[in-house]
């Protein structure tokens, strides 16, 4: 199923409508860069650990999104993974800000596995307006909207009425990050979860809906790589 560019069943356009199809319209143009890349030759580097990579594709997507984003939005602010690692301020202020992960899933791109994404989310006044993420092999947006629910290629999407986490479906990452503490806090958190006997599954954030999933488990992340994730208001 290809992405219809917007969510057919949604109601009518909201204060933010321009922002939102601009989002939708800039992801699908960087899941086309990105899915080009992908079996392409690759600079790689580390940030945090040998762990966490960045390539030059994660720039170029980053650049292209803020720099049509900034034309259009010139009083809007940014929060971006690798501006931010890069040393630029990562601060949730009131004023909208968007929020971009350029490549949700860098170690698999470098590795060329598929499971890849775009990531972008708009946050006014400190909260999520929208979120959208485009997996760019499967050609699968992923959006949510405030009050207006959850959608994956137009269709809408509905969350797990699930309470017991022994049946439930759970989403684990470790992240990238593997200092001492992080990696105590998610060990001791899979314990906690294989003791409850919860059913175990790694996928990508943007089939948290879709396939029904219930719960996820993950050691704390910034802003740029948890926001763009979250489907405000899905029901």
């Amino acid at each position: 199923m290809k992405p219809s560019g917007e969510d057919q069943a949604a109601p009518a356009a909201g204060p933010w409508e321009e922002c939102f199809q601009a989002a939708v319209q800039l992801a699908l143009r960087a899941g086309q860069i990105i899915r080009k890349a992908l079996t392409e030759e690759k600079r790689v580097s580390t940030k945090t650990s040998a762990a966490d990579l960045v390539t030059e594709t994660d720039h170029l997507v980053e650049d292209l999104i803020i720099s049509e984003l900034r034309e259009r939005f010139p009083s809007h602010r940014f929060i971006a993974e690798e501006a931010a690692a890069s040393g630029a301020k990562c601060v949730l202020t009131h004023s909208p800000t968007w929020i971009i992960d350029p490549i949700d899933g860098t170690c698999n791109f470098v590795h060329r596995f598929p499971t890849v994404a775009v990531s972008i989310g708009f946050a006014v006044r400190q909260e999520l307006e929208f979120g959208v993420i485009y997996h760019c092999t499967e050609e699968r947006l992923y959006t949510g909207r405030r009050g207006r629910g959850a959608f994956c290629n137009g269709q809408r999407l509905r969350v797990s009425g699930e309470t017991d986490l022994s049946k439930a479906l759970v989403l684990t990452e470790i992240g990238p990050k593997r200092d001492p503490a992080t990696l105590k806090l998610f060990l001791s958190n899979m314990e906690r979860l294989l003791h409850a006997k919860a059913h175990g599954e790694h996928a990508h954030p943007g089939y948290l809906a879709e396939v029904g999933l219930h719960t996820t488990e993950k050691a704390p992340l910034p802003p740029a790589s948890v926001l763009p994730s979250v489907s405000p208001g899905s029901e």
